[in-house]
């Protein structure tokens, strides 16, 4: 009995300190709070200071293939090729 309470308060502390969600203090449009989880004060959709993690446009990559074929992959890599054409550095 006393392993099974151990474990039951040993589980509880690690299922509060993970993550540490709440809930967004937004406002949606009518008037009702906003229902998503977040690790902040407010989410993404009610931050006017969010950035999303990539701005940056994919391209097609500028590599070719062994049959001399213009590469098909896109990519985001700033030096324009996909992960197959890239020189190893």
């Amino acid at each position: 009995m006393k392993k099974l309470t151990l474990s039951v308060a040993a589980l509880s502390i690690a299922m509060m300190s993970y993550g540490q969600s709440t809930q967004c203090e937004g406002l949606t449009k009518d008037s009702v709070q906003c229902k998503n989880k977040t690790t902040q004060v407010l989410c993404y959709l009610h931050n006017s200071n969010y950035e999303s993690e990539s701005d940056v446009k994919a391209s097609i990559c500028n590599g070719t293939t062994k049959k001399g074929r213009n590469c098909k992959n896109k990519t985001k890599n700033s030096n324009g090729f996909c992960h197959l054409h890239r020189k190893n550095d």
